[in-house]
């Protein structure tokens, strides 16, 4: 016969006269009647024969629920209780099983077990070793551990980690190592171990190919041998993927191409990468003989660092520039003066008015302005206005070739070979890499062959003999003191260059026959009209395409990226929206916004108007004082021309020529109300200076502070050195006097008097102001609007009131929205959140909802087993049959939904077999126990 079981929870079952028997479950209660955990133990489970059950364990079982029912006054008058007693003695009950063929089985019986499948409660993998099978994970002795899920041990000793499921070890000793990253990983043969550490994968050096099989399983092991018990691995047929094991013949194939081409390379002559030397016969003449020729040499940058090796279609130029430089020297030097010849010349010949041109009619790339002492500041240099203006470029990289000691060309273009070793910052005078044994190249206008440095010596020599022509023309160009560029002072000076600096003209030219040329030796710029070099400007463009960010790592300026404004900020630029207004006060650091610059342009603008004399206002915010051209009146009532760069000055002499005027006029003349260039109309009180040295012009004017100028009808100038302009205005406030300022945080050391224009409630506007230029200067409102376009703002709603509910990003220039970087962690409940804390949330969210989700779904299972097993329980309670005057009795057994149970019952029929009283009890697999008790009965 053929008995099949499975052991847990979900059994396949066997036959018996009841049907389907759930084995297990059976010995489970049968476990909990006998009061001992190994139902087999207590010998009465056969799993060929069936079950025998002492009358005595199932008494003991019921006692405690149908003891107190049958002891009760009412049951013990019929009689029960001697009975309910008598159970617990006599013959076993016996549950006997079926073969297939519907025969009972006999202990004399053959009986054959099978099993589908092993399954545990515990996640263990199965174990076998050391002359048994076992899925608890058994310690001691020579026997197999699988210690995670799905994991296989086998093999005496063989043992794979709690935390590698999946792992395999087989082989006696065999082991995967207790660590994560052992998952799935296979130990092979006796003695062998796989620990799950891999190293970092080995990638050729120079290698093109990618790499295979560095994925997220490449940690994987499979080891097939230990430390110092290592095996090979033979008959390996040829591997054809990328992942596959090559055997030795392909090993061998691929040692044998290397080295065909290793015989071919040039190689460095040592790890240092500093000398090359070229394979060939040696040369003992400069190369005129023997040594390896380098053919189809690109042309190498010439400059003063260059370490780029040059070819002969170079060479071959620079000796026909040589040869034909010794005809043209004399009659160079009265050009040159002239401004008519050379690389720097000015358009209508010296000193002409026209643009100043370097090297306009000649060809080449760069221009070069450094000196001994370095690289120059090019001074008086207006502002750029297109992509070609001045710039810096310091753009040489030394790409290093990619094979260990082979020179190689620094990409698939072929189009330059940049050498390894010490890289050299002298233009090769010091570390580089010198190739040698190099035979000479071809010299002509079309060669591209490598020249030596025998041929480059040839050409040193005949530059030579051209020194003793050049060294007057080199005295006076070295002095700075001809042409249309000199330096102050004279060289060997220090004092600025200049170009044309005798000369009209506005624009200097670089542009030459072949183009715009490279400025080069450009320090940067320090003045507002200095130009600037491509390390100042690359440092502006550092930042992120979209985001607002620091020009440099010192936090000092943001530059905000958008269209480039040339005309400050009336087009072009970026706008910041939605800025709330910054404090304004001595020592706030915060930015304003255009209706604050607004009201602080109308101010200036009315100041600046007031002041007159082409006195303005540049972009950078500084004021431009105001010249006077007065003419004054002297002492004895002459006049004399004069200007005056302030406003007190100017008045001061205006204030001088009204006196001198007043006393010639009353020596000399009839009284009257004023002057051809002085009038003043008023029935009001005359004016009024109490201070020392002050100005009063104007009815009722008062001058009280010393120093000071009041000009207009009823102004007032009370503090010292005040000046009050306009009717009415009121200049009372002192000198700064090393106070702070608003917004620079810088403390002010004037004493001067405030210069007023109004008076509270009275202001006026300062208009035409030109753009500040200075720290000190007044800014008009198109510099503030270019301050407030470049700021990060609230927003502001269509009633032009601030929403401080809301900074709008971009200003309108982003439609790919703004990035905003660098931002720390929110602490407050209103910060904000950067990614990874954003992140972090939804990480911490998802697993809350697993863990609760796995919860309920198990808290829904042991509900359902539960269920599963009272259905059980319930049908296990057979109903004993009616027997007259008898005690009867029933056994039961229940399955449902994977659940099982036991039950039996007792009934009590009177002799008349009118009535009887029952009462069950079942114990099901899942641990609970049901009983009840009922009464039945007839009526005649």
């Amino acid at each position: 016969m053929s008995l099949v079981f499975q052991v847990g929870s979900r059994l396949t079952t066997g036959r018996s006269k009841f049907g389907s028997l759930p084995i297990l479950s059976v010995a489970m209660l049968a476990a909990g009647l006998l009061g001992s955990g190994s139902a087999s133990a207590a010998g009465f489970l056969n799993p060929c024969t069936g079950i025998s059950l002492p009358r005595s364990s199932i008494f003991n079982y019921l006692n405690p629920v149908l003891g107190p029912i049958v002891g009760s006054p009412l049951l013990s008058i019929l009689g029960l209780g001697t009975i309910y007693s008598g159970l617990a003695t006599g013959q076993p009950l016996s549950l006997s099983l079926l073969d297939n063929d519907g025969a009972l089985l006999s202990p004399s019986d053959d009986c054959k077990l099978s099993t589908d499948g092993y399954s545990l409660n515990v996640d263990q993998g199965v174990s076998i070793g050391g002359n048994g099978i076992t899925g608890l994970g058994t310690k001691g002795g020579a026997a197999a551990l699988a210690g995670a899920k799905n994991a296989i041990a086998i093999g005496d000793g063989a043992t794979t980690g709690a935390l590698a499921p999946n792992a395999l070890a087989l082989g006696s000793g065999a082991t995967v190592a207790n660590v994560a990253v052992a998952a799935g990983a296979v130990a092979l043969g006796a003695g062998s171990q796989a620990t799950g550490v891999l190293a970092a994968p080995y990638v050729p050096v120079g290698g093109t190919y990618a790499v295979a099989g560095n994925g997220v399983n490449a940690n994987r092991e499979l080891s097939i041998g230990s430390a110092g018990n290592e095996r090979r691995i033979t008959h390996v047929a040829a591997g054809g993927a990328d992942t596959d094991a090559v055997n030795v013949s392909q090993l061998k194939s691929v040692v044998s191409a290397v080295g065909v081409t290793a015989a071919n390379a040039v190689q460095y002559d040592g790890a240092g990468k500093t000398v090359v030397t070229l394979q060939g016969a040696t040369s003992t003449d400069g190369g005129a003989t023997n040594g390896t020729r380098i053919g189809n040499v690109a042309q190498g940058a010439l400059s003063a660092t260059s370490a780029d090796a040059v070819n002969g279609a170079q060479l071959f130029a620079t000796n026909q520039n040589v040869g034909t430089n010794t005809t043209n020297l004399n009659a160079l030097t009265t050009n040159i003066n002239n401004g008519t010849v050379g690389l720097v010349q000015q358009a209508g010949g010296s000193p002409g008015a026209g643009v100043i041109a370097v090297g306009a009619s000649t060809a080449g790339t760069s221009v070069s302005i450094a000196g001994t002492g370095g690289n120059r500041v090019l001074g008086g240099v207006a502002a750029g206005t297109v992509a070609t203006d001045a710039v810096n470029l310091g753009q040489l990289n030394a790409v290093g070739a990619t094979a260990a000691n082979a020179v190689q060309y620094d990409g698939a273009g072929k189009a330059i070979v940049t050498l390894q070793g010490t890289t050299s910052t002298d233009g090769g005078l010091t570390n580089g890499t010198r190739i040698a044994n190099l035979s000479q190249g071809m010299l002509a206008a079309t060669s591209t062959d490598a020249v030596n440095g025998a041929q480059l010596f040839a050409t040193n020599q005949n530059v030579g003999t051209n020194t003793t022509n050049l060294n007057a023309l080199t005295t006076n160009i070295n002095n700075g003191s001809v042409g249309l560029v000199q330096q102050a002072g004279g060289a060997p000076g220090a004092g600025i260059i200049a170009v044309g600096a005798s000369t009209g003209g506005t624009s200097v030219s670089l542009t030459g026959t072949a183009g715009d040329r490279v400025l080069g030796g450009v320090a940067p710029g320090v003045l507002a009209n200095d130009a600037v070099n491509v390390g100042q400007l690359t440092a502006l463009g550092a930042g992120i395409a979209n985001a607002v960010s620091y020009d440099s790592a010192a936090r000092t300026q943001i530059t905000l990226g958008g269209p480039l404004s040339t005309d400050g900020g009336v087009t072009g630029g970026t706008r910041m929206a939605n800025l709330s207004r910054g404090i304004v006060s001595a020592t706030s650091s915060q930015a304003v916004n255009g209706a604050q610059l607004f009201a602080t342009n109308q101010n200036i603008a009315s100041v600046v108007n007031v002041f007159g004399g082409n006195a303005m206002i540049n972009f950078d915010g500084t004021v431009v004082g105001p010249t006077y051209t007065l003419s004054t009146i002297t002492a004895g009532g002459g006049t004399t021309v004069g200007n005056y760069s302030t406003v007190g000055d100017a008045l001061s002499a205006l204030g001088s020529s009204v006196i001198n005027l007043s006393q010639t006029v009353s020596s000399n003349a009839p009284a009257g109300n004023g002057s051809k260039y002085v009038q003043v109309t008023s029935a009001l009180g005359g004016a009024t200076a109490t201070g020392n040295d002050s100005t009063a012009i104007g009815p009722q004017a008062l001058a009280a502070g010393a120093s000071s100028i009041a000009i207009g009808t009823t102004a007032q100038a009370t503090s010292t050195g005040a000046v009050a302009l306009g009717a009415g205005a009121v200049a009372s406030r002192a000198g700064m006097a090393g106070q702070i300022e608003a917004l620079s945080g810088v403390a002010v050391a004037s004493t001067q008097g405030a210069l007023s224009i109004g008076a509270p409630g009275a202001e006026r506007q300062i208009t035409n102001v030109a753009g500040g230029t200075q720290a000190t200067d007044a800014v008009n409102l198109r510099q503030l609007q270019a301050v407030q376009a470049g700021g990060v703002n609230y927003a502001t709603g269509a009633d032009g009131v601030v929403n401080y509910n809301q900074i709008t990003l971009g200003n309108g220039q982003a439609p790919g929205g703004t990035v905003i970087s660098n931002v720390a962690p929110g602490v407050s409940p209103a910060d904000a959140v950067n990614v990874q804390q954003l992140n972090s949330s939804v990480q911490a969210a998802r697993q809350y909802t697993d863990l609760r989700t796995n919860q309920l779904v198990q808290g829904m299972q042991n509900v359902a087993r539960k269920a599963y097993a009272g259905v059980a329980a319930a049908m296990a309670m057979e109903s004993p049959p009616v027997v007259p005057g008898k005690l009867s009795y029933s056994a039961g057994m229940g399955y449902y939904e994977s659940e099982s149970a036991v039950g039996i019952a007792l009934r009590r029929t009177t002799v008349s077999g009118r009535w009887s009283l029952s009462g069950g009890v079942s114990a099901t697999g899942a641990g609970s126990v049901a009983a009840r008790v009922g009464v039945s009965g007839f009526f005649e």
